[in-house]
């Protein structure tokens, strides 16, 4: 397992963090435990931490996990992801996969700004 989840509930934010090498099992179980979290809590906000990830998703990965977001992520959830500036355009077309499924998801290079965006998007 190559991640962390967090529960921040100053902010009412499950937070999956992830380091090293992440895979599509990777993505997929951190998506399970953070819906999960967000059900237990009440809560509406996501962050997706990956500037320690040192082995991005393949681009098949990434439209695999992107093509079932509707089926577990639910519509109420906003989620804000951040990256490394070196890999920002990236996930642009993962994040663009999301939304065309109905997910409210960006991507940020800036931690501040994601959650600022995620307490500015969801109550």
């Amino acid at each position: 397992m190559s991640y962390q989840i967090e529960i921040w509930t100053q902010t009412r934010t499950v937070c999956v963090i992830h380091e090293g090498t992440v895979d599509l099992s990777d993505m997929e179980s951190s998506r399970a435990q953070a819906v999960a979290a967000l059900t237990e809590h009440g809560f509406s906000r996501m962050l997706v931490d990956t500037r320690a990830v040192t082995r991005e998703p393949t681009v098949t990965e990434h439209h695999r996990f992107a093509s079932t977001q509707p089926l577990y992520m639910p519509m109420h959830v906003a989620v804000a992801v951040v990256v490394r500036p070196a890999v920002f355009e990236s996930p642009r077309e993962f994040e663009k996969l999301s939304v065309d499924r109905g997910v409210q998801m960006k991507a940020f290079v800036d931690i501040n700004e994601a959650q600022a965006w995620l307490m500015r998007i969801t109550n």
